[in-house]
């Protein structure tokens, strides 16, 4: 049984920004991503194909027959999350959500940045995201947090902002957990309010700008199909925070300054690109994966990055598979 895919086109402008604008700067910031049919009579795997079809179809429609293969192996599952502010009282503790107070095991600190605590951006319940999981690239149980040094707000292009972002994966019993009590230095700023989580599956395309379309060499044409790619046309109004996938990029590629960054070298000016150990570490910059975006949400968590940006965990591939969390690296665009 064939199902119907939604298909979504995300079209953004860049605008000015005090982040530095170091590579793959362009007019435009495009994004493609399919969601996946809710229907739950049909198998997750069959939902998933159907999709990919689809996308692919429309692909071909585009004037991108010629590459349509090749786009169809970049399609990577993501899971979306659709927040909904909720009063925390209402949450059971444990329950997957985005901002308010963490619910921490017995004997887990609530993690600081220099003696100052750091705001939760999001507690996932992994057997909440599990379903929407097919490939099982995260953990099936326990639960997964995110924080944030929130106050100086660090972008994540100096090797120096080591330390202002945290993972933490506890892989135990979720029974009995209880919300921990605010310290009380936490600052205003890291006081986000408490999102109920729902999850969905979509299929994404990589942004227009990204080294993966760079290296299908497209025409004029090609390109230009693929940036006028059919759809429903969303532009910065529209939230989107994801696990997994390919990211809605808004500065460009972020794979390289995680992998230079990471590895000691500043990336906030050109010189850093131009680092000799560059020719060194680039090749593994294709190791680097999207954990999870978490958007500029006023209305809902109250965050703001930026300019109306977005905060993007990454994660080495071979680090992913060992549920090894302790080198994410964090990057913050805007616009």
């Amino acid at each position: 049984m064939r199902t119907t895919a939604v298909v979504l086109l995300l079209v953004t402008l860049a605008a000015g920004c005090d982040r530095p604008s170091i590579e793959g700067e362009g007019p435009q910031k495009m994004r493609v991503s399919t969601e996946i049919s809710s229907d739950q009579s049909v198998p997750l795997a069959e939902r998933l194909d159907a999709a990919k079809h689809d996308l692919r179809t429309h692909l071909e429609e585009s004037g991108l027959a010629r590459v349509a293969g090749d786009l169809q192996r970049l399609m990577m599952v993501s899971i979306r999350l659709k927040a909904k502010v909720t009063a925390e009282d209402d949450l059971k503790p444990g329950s997957s959500k985005l901002g308010g107070t963490p619910d921490l095991p017995d004997g887990t600190a609530w993690p600081e940045c220099n003696g100052v605590p750091m705001a939760l951006l999001a507690q996932l319940r992994m057997q909440d995201v599990a379903p929407c999981d097919p490939d099982g690239r995260l953990p099936k149980s326990g639960m997964l947090y995110f924080f944030y040094e929130t106050k100086d707000q660090k972008w994540g292009f100096d090797p120096e902002d080591r330390g202002h972002w945290k993972v933490i994966y506890y892989d135990g019993d979720l029974a009995g957990f209880r919300a921990a009590t605010p310290p009380n230095a936490w600052p205003k700023e890291s006081r986000f309010r408490a999102c109920r989580l729902t999850f969905f599956n979509e299929i994404t395309l990589p942004s227009w700008d990204s080294k993966d379309i760079e290296r299908l060499r497209l025409s004029r044409a090609e390109r230009d199909g693929y940036a006028a790619f059919p759809g429903t046309s969303c532009g910065e109004g529209e939230i989107v925070h994801r696990l997994l996938g390919h990211p809605e990029q808004i500065q460009g590629d972020m794979q390289l300054e995680c992998q230079l960054a990471s590895n000691g070298i500043y990336c906030g000016n050109p010189e850093g690109y131009a680092d000799p150990r560059r020719a060194t570490l680039e090749s593994g910059a294709t190791d680097w994966r999207l954990l999870l975006q978490i958007d500029s949400d006023e209305d809902n968590m109250g965050a703001m990055w930026g300019d109306t940006g977005r905060v993007y965990f990454w994660i080495r591939e071979q680090e992913l598979k060992k549920r090894d969390f302790s080198n994410v690296w964090l990057v913050l665009e805007c616009y």
